[in-house]
Formats: C-alpha cells, sequence, structure tokens
C-alpha cells in the first residue's frame, strides 16, 4: 500500500494485476477491492478468497503458459528469494506487462555468515 500511494500508482477498477508471490495473500488483499482482477502465483496456499481473485498454485516460470493473452496494468513481486533470482524472473515476466505497466517490487536481501566472528552482515547491492 505504501509503494502505490507514495508513488501515486492510479489504480482503478479496469486494472488486471498479476502479484508474483502471492501467498498468503497481503498484496491480492489489498489490491482486489480497487482493481478488476487479481492474478495471484504462488506454489503456496493462499488465504485470501475474493471473485476477482484467480490463484495459479505454481512457480512463476510455470504460469507464464498460462497466461497468455494477458497484459497487466500492474506487476506486484514480493517473492521471499534471492534478489538476483528474482530480477531474473521479472526479466521473464515482463512480456505480460503492458508498455506503461507500472513495477512494484519487493527485493531481500540474503544474510551472510561472516565466518570470523559470527555476526550476520548485509551486502549492498
Amino acid at each position: 500500500k505504501e509503494a502505490v500511494e507514495r508513488e501515486h500508482i492510479p489504480l482503478d477498477d479496469t486494472w488486471i494485476v498479476l502479484d508474483l508471490g502471492a501467498a498468503p495473500g497481503g498484496w491480492s488483499q489489498y489490491l482486489c477491492p480497487l482493481v478488476k482482477e487479481v492474478v495471484g502465483i504462488d506454489k503456496a496456499e493462499m488465504t485470501l478468497d475474493a471473485n476477482n481473485l484467480t490463484h495459479l498454485k505454481m512457480g512463476a516460470a510455470e504460469a507464464i503458459e498460462h497466461l497468455e493473452g494477458y497484459q497487466f496494468d500492474m506487476m506486484a513481486c514480493d517473492i521471499n528469494a534471492n534478489w538476483w533470482d528474482v530480477v531474473s524472473l521479472i526479466q521473464i515476466m515482463d512480456v505480460l506487462l503492458k508498455s506503461k505497466g507500472y513495477l512494484v517490487l519487493t527485493l531481500k536481501m540474503p544474510k551472510r555468515r561472516n565466518e570470523e566472528n559470527g555476526e550476520n552482515r548485509t551486502e549492498r547491492i
């Protein structure tokens, strides 16, 4: 919600939105009342039940063949994976995003154990 409001993304009831890494359903829950349709992709179960939500219970790379003909107004991606894997996936999925479409992306930073002193550290991109 914060990203949509901060960047003034003009959601409306004609939009079709792709939610990558959709489970348990936070983004979809926020989006469903505001847009025409949400397609959520995640191998895990979604806790949300909405008339305008389609859940494809599979990985995003597998789901692309099921999305033929779709052109999304927005893609929300909150996949819990390393950022480089997410960026690679977005490069594959971007054919589904309209030319003036919006991408809201959350990147997860991996924590690595510092072998010398046992402290966690996060590397900068």
